[in-house]
């Protein structure tokens, strides 16, 4: 065996091993940017569930009855209803006085109620949607 040969066999090894180690690093950096690229992905789908969820949200509360409105007609109609009576001069009676503030204010704890009820449930329906 003379050495050119040698040198030739060295020569081969270090060329192959260069080539080898440069393939593997071309398909690390594809895998890598693979894997960046679906996490991206990934990424955009939640953001889009989140964003439809929140418009689903948004659309709950705007679609919900305005139960404040009809507290404003309510209350409306009453100091109308009280006004005719004190320009007539007729006196009411303190049983009915109370029975009107009894339902007042029934009215205005419906209005709460409704209100934190509808609040409360787009929250959970969005929060539900957002976990499918």
């Amino acid at each position: 065996m003379n050495w050119s040969n040698v040198i030739v066999c060295a020569v081969c090894f270090a060329v192959g091993f260069g080539y080898a180690t440069y393939r593997g690093d071309a398909e690390l950096a594809q895998a890598q940017l693979d894997a960046a690229i679906e996490r991206a992905n990934m990424g955009k789908d939640y953001y889009a569930k989140l964003v439809k969820a929140q418009n689903e949200l948004e659309a709950a509360r705007g679609d919900s009855i305005n139960l404040r409105g009809e507290l404003e007609r309510v209350r409306k109609s009453y100091s109308d209803r009280a006004r005719k009576a004190d320009s007539a001069g007729s006196v009411a009676c303190p049983a009915n006085a109370r029975c009107e503030e009894l339902l007042r204010e029934s009215i205005e704890l419906l209005v709460e109620g409704g209100d934190l009820l509808q609040r409360n449930a787009a929250i959970k329906d969005a929060l539900a949607k957002a976990v499918k």
